[in-house]
């Protein structure tokens, strides 16, 4: 059976209609393609309850990931990581910083994004990563974190082999949207 992932978008813009959402259309399809079953992306407000109720109701739909797209940066409405903070029990920051230092080759601006990635404290435990809401931005994060991942539930789940679950030649991470 294949792990359950989760994709949320965070976007007023995307929520209202005004733009259509082209980051949570790639992070499914990239996480589709790394072995996650994973449903359409939930697109909702830059609302700190929403974003809330969002990751509750993916971590109650058993998520082992859940990618966040949006809100990470520093304007009024950008508070996905104040939402995400209660969920996480263990920060990952060498994995955040990871993203952050990929994304700086991409854009400078990548200095500026707060995203968090971090586990949650229920067993099973999830993975929860904040992306930045531009489609090139969860480019770069999927490119980054997808090698990482069969080591990283191997650990989580105890199946550990000290360095047969890092296979970077074996995941697929989607081509660039059309």
């Amino acid at each position: 059976m294949r792990p359950v992932a989760a994709v949320i978008v965070a976007s007023d813009r995307c929520a209202d209609g005004i733009e259509t959402d082209t980051s949570g259309e790639f992070l499914v399809r990239s996480l589709r393609d790394c072995g996650f079953s994973c449903a359409s992306a939930t697109i909702i407000d830059d609302d700190e309850s929403k974003i809330r109720a969002a990751l509750a109701e993916a971590l109650d739909q058993g998520a082992r990931l859940i990618v966040t797209s949006g809100g990470t940066g520093i304007g009024p409405r950008d508070i996905t990581p104040e939402a995400t903070a209660p969920f996480i029990h263990r920060p990952l920051p060498a994995l955040a910083q990871l993203i952050t230092a990929a994304s700086l080759e991409q854009t400078p601006l990548a200095a500026l994004s707060r995203g968090l990635v971090g586990l949650t404290k229920d067993s099973p435990k999830t993975l929860i990563i904040n992306a930045p809401g531009s489609l090139r931005a969860v480019e770069c994060v999927m490119t980054t974190v997808a090698p990482l991942l069969p080591h990283l539930f191997s650990q989580l789940d105890g199946t550990d082999d000290s360095a047969g679950g890092y296979r970077p030649h074996e995941m697929a991470v989607t081509e660039v949207l059309d």
